[in-house]
């Protein structure tokens, strides 16, 4: 009876002892985390937008290009007869001077023709306005415009006024001079009239000539020089080509969208003299035409 007493008694304390250790609590104070900064972490800045993404100005975004550089130089003696100035995308480039070193400077006479060359991909234009000049520029193809012969001496400004083109450089300055200070006095050419002094402008393209009013595939171009008359050659197409005369001993490559000269001898006799494309297939395919020294 005693024994099974205490075996009762035992399992209570058992009991006891199992009950209080389920019912204990064992709290643990989760640690708070403070993120520190690091110590000379770069600052990210904001992504541009992808061109073309409409700018709200008035969040503080910019509508148009910033200022151009500085003006180039273009002084010297006034060009009479013709000059030729090239549009590209996007931008000038007169002589050595281009408008992505700055602002481009013409210096001409009264009664300069302005032979205008758009050797680039999108459509371009020639406007002065104080001048009563405008002239759209197609893709690829030469113009021109003229000084008017009463243009009174002073600075004349010139855009490109397609949207967006003046904003992004294509801006310059005519200097008109007084005629009587021009060097030379040629009268610019008008194919197969009088003969041309000072420069006149032959353009290559893919593939042909073209040369004031006239191109190969109307026909042979004929040019009519005088003796020392300056040929700016103007490349406007993808390919490479050249001018060649062998007999009056010209021979000058022309780089894809660049422009480079030859000058017709002082001693060159009167007379035609044929010239070519010399790459191979390209006078068979019509880039022919005739020199007129008169």
């Amino acid at each position: 009876m005693v024994e099974r007493q205490m075996r009762v008694l035992g399992i209570a304390l058992v009991a006891v002892v199992v009950l209080a250790g389920c019912g204990a609590s064992d709290e643990v104070e989760e640690p708070t985390a403070t993120r520190m900064a690091a110590e000379g972490a770069p600052t990210l800045a904001p992504m541009a937008p992808p061109p073309g993404t409409p700018v709200d100005e008035s969040k503080g975004g910019a509508g148009t290009a910033s200022p151009m550089a500085s003006p180039a130089t273009g002084g010297g003696e006034p060009a009479t007869g013709s000059v030729t100035l090239e549009g590209y995308d996007i931008g000038w480039r007169y002589d050595d001077q281009d408008t992505a070193a700055g602002e481009i400077t013409i210096t001409v006479a009264p009664g300069t023709v302005i032979e205008l060359v758009n050797e680039g991909s999108a459509a371009h234009n020639f406007e002065a306005a104080d001048l009563g000049l405008d002239q759209d520029m197609p893709v690829g193809e030469t113009v021109q415009v003229t000084i008017p012969e009463d243009a009174e001496p002073g600075e004349y400004a010139f855009i490109c006024n397609i949207p967006g083109h003046a904003q992004a450089g294509m801006v310059g300055v005519l200097v008109i001079a007084e005629e009587g200070a021009a060097a030379g006095g040629d009268e610019a050419a008008t194919g197969e009239g009088d003969a041309a002094g000072g420069a006149v402008t032959l353009e290559g393209y893919d593939i042909g000539w073209r040369y004031s009013g006239q191109d190969v595939n109307g026909g042979e171009v004929t040019m009519t020089v005088a003796p020392g008359t300056v040929i700016e050659l103007v490349n406007s197409g993808n390919a490479m080509h050249n001018f060649e005369a062998a007999d009056l001993g010209l021979n000058e490559d022309m780089p894809a969208g660049q422009t480079v000269q030859v000058t017709i001898p002082e001693d060159a006799e009167p007379g035609e003299y044929a010239f070519i494309c010399n790459i191979p297939g390209h006078a068979p395919a019509g880039m022919v035409g005739t020199l007129v020294v008169h």
